[in-house]
């Protein structure tokens, strides 16, 4: 099926993106349900049950360390993940380079 992006206007594509974005997303739940009575299947006469299969373990959250820091006030930091912080976003809106903020090592 060829659409020919270029003669849509930025509402239809983004009805279209919203529609792809919804039939991804439906496929991938399809696609894991039957993984799951594949594997029901296969554990059948086990006595094991899919919960069995997951690893229980509590997972141990990585801290990441700071990349860049602001230039007055270095306890300051920004790891680079997640939103920016105001003062980096100012700095970014007076033209300045996001380089400029980078931790020294």
């Amino acid at each position: 099926m060829d659409i020919d992006l270029d003669k849509l206007d930025l509402k239809e594509l983004k009805q279209l993106k919203n529609k792809v974005d919804a039939a991804i997303l439906s496929y991938e739940e399809r696609n894991l349900q039957k993984i799951r009575e594949m594997v029901q299947e296969q554990l059948k006469g086990t006595g094991l049950k899919l919960e069995d299969l997951v690893d229980k373990s509590p997972k141990s959250k990585r801290t990441v360390a700071p990349k860049y820091s602001h230039p007055e006030n270095p306890d300051l930091t920004w790891t680079g993940r997640g939103r920016k912080p105001k003062w980096v976003i100012e700095h970014l809106d007076r033209g300045l380079d996001l380089d400029n903020l980078l931790i020294k090592k």
